[in-house]
């Protein structure tokens, strides 16, 4: 049985060959490169695909297909990825939480070059699920506005190639940004809802903060969370208020929506 609809598959699969394509053209290296890294290049990826699927056939009471026939466990091969394959679904903090990883793993020396995003198409699963929690806006959302009512559905993908800065000089590629730190954590407050103090979010920040060997005032930009629901924006407002800095911050889902797990890969 598919728990997907033909519909959403096909969308599913356009964003994961897209994605391929572009990251292979944009970075300058092709899949034979990757594959004579062999185990040194990993996969990092972020979707809701996948588990969605299995809550969704426990509700009808039928079984998915095998997740490892989709579009999802095919694309680190097609891309010549011979290590480790990681996917993380912790929701809408996964797309994040895989680039971390894939720093992570650079970082410790695990892996010479990792291939990292996330990609989530919009879903019967996520409509309903957002619909069922009171959290959809009727007009595109407003993050931080006052008036501010609910979240804008996205869906899409993103996918980087992460490596060390002397390999990225070595073959002359296109070098977006240097990746410093990141934090990682969990409210442990609410399935939903975060902690309203904005205790969990400053956390974070700190932790990539330091890791970075940044100070605040050093920081120009922060791009917000900021999915336009009141819980939200109130907390994220509360934990950049503590940050000692003068950073601009804004959120681009007014623009894109709320890409779930894909979110925090395409925002980047």
């Amino acid at each position: 049985y598919e728990v997907q609809t033909k519909e959403e598959k096909s969308r599913l699969e356009c964003i994961f060959s897209d994605l391929g394509e572009q990251l292979l053209a944009d970075a300058g290296i092709t899949e034979e490169d990757i594959r004579e890294k062999k185990e040194r290049a990993a996969f990092s990826f972020a979707t809701s695909v996948g588990a969605n699927d299995y809550i969704t056939a426990h509700v009808k009471g039928t079984i998915p297909n095998s997740l490892a026939k989709s579009n999802l466990y095919k694309l680190p091969r097609q891309l010549g990825v011979g290590g480790a394959v990681f996917i993380n679904t912790s929701a809408c903090a996964a797309g994040t939480t895989a680039l971390g990883t894939a720093y992570s793993l650079i970082a410790s020396g695990a892996a010479d070059l990792v291939i990292a995003g996330g990609a989530d198409p919009l879903t019967e699963f996520s409509a309903y699920g957002f619909h069922s929690l009171q959290s959809l806006s009727s007009i595109p959302c407003r993050p931080f506005d006052k008036n501010r009512d609910g979240i804008t559905l996205g869906e899409g993908g993103a996918l980087f190639v992460l490596e060390e800065l002397f390999c990225a000089k070595e073959r002359n590629a296109h070098i977006y940004a240097e990746i410093l730190g990141y934090g990682l954590g969990n409210d442990a407050y609410h399935a939903t809802s975060p902690d309203p103090s904005g205790n969990g979010a400053y956390r974070v920040m700190k932790q990539a903060i330091c890791q970075a060997g940044i100070e605040e005032t050093e920081i120009d930009y922060i791009n917000a969370h900021g999915t336009g629901t009141v819980i939200n924006d109130s907390m994220e407002v509360k934990a950049i208020e503590r940050l000692e800095g003068g950073a601009t911050v804004t959120s681009t889902k007014s623009q894109i929506g709320h890409c779930l797990a894909a979110a925090g890969a395409i925002e980047f």
